[in-house]
């Protein structure tokens, strides 16, 4: 075979192996935005579905399974921090009035889970893409505001992935988590809305530990923990 034949083969080949778009089989899904309680009050359903961010989600069922890429993995000890930000911390209910009127639906298309969940403000959108893991480190009880209650709904934060967005309005780097409204937390003798709780903490710490693909979110806190800290590959590629 000439020389110039077959290198023009081998290139064909060595782009059809390494050339391989993963975005190739995304589709697009209808967005789901959450919104911060004390914004949604004088939203209207049809506002609401002004500001809705579409939003990608790679189904790896649709690519042969020669083509897809292996995860990798991070260290199986404690967690690798990738970025660290400073961020808003708040929090919101998968309800109607404070996201839209499909809750159970994130903006990246996985199903609303109170216990794995959070949405970024869009101005983090490349920083935090969804399928991002990010650990939330909070002050001290001491150093709490009065608006902001982290200590009293810590235990039930832990990890969260990134798999919503905030209203557009919310400008400033700002983190949502998302929290079960029935999952009472007793604050001097009332039951109270962990949301409520929460309230609005500044200056709050947010390490990237991993990502996922935000179709194969773990669907428990356990299950994410695991995922970072345990034996289960981790990658540390955005998806």
């Amino acid at each position: 075979m000439p020389k110039t034949i077959g290198s023009v083969l081998a290139l064909i080949i060595l782009s059809n192996s390494v050339l391989v778009p993963l975005v190739a089989n995304a589709q697009t899904i209808p967005a789901s935005v959450s919104t911060s309680s004390a914004n949604v009050e004088s939203m209207t359903t049809d506002q609401i579905s002004s500001v809705q961010e579409p939003a990608l989600a790679t189904d790896s069922g649709l690519l042969p399974e020669s083509m897809l890429v292996p995860l990798v993995p991070l260290p199986v000890s404690a967690p690798k921090s990738l970025d660290t930000y400073t961020v808003t911390l708040t929090s919101y209910n998968p309800l109607p009035d404070q996201t839209s009127p499909t809750p159970w639906l994130t903006a990246s298309g996985a199903l609303s889970n109170t216990e794995v969940i959070a949405a970024r403000s869009r101005g983090l959108a490349t920083q935090l893409p969804f399928g991002t893991i990010i650990a939330i480190s909070g002050p001290s009880s001491k150093e709490e505001s009065s608006s902001c209650g982290y200590s009293s709904v810590s235990q039930l934060i832990g990890y969260r992935v990134i798999a919503d967005t905030m209203n557009a309005r919310f400008i400033a780097p700002s983190i949502d988590v998302e929290l079960d409204q029935n999952q009472k937390v007793n604050i001097d003798g009332q039951r109270m809305n962990p949301s409520v709780v929460l309230g609005k903490c500044s200056d709050m710490q947010i390490r990237v530990v991993g990502y996922v693909n935000p179709n194969s979110i773990p669907k428990t806190q356990a299950a994410l923990a695991e995922l970072v800290t345990g034996s289960a590959a981790l990658s540390s590629a955005k998806f």
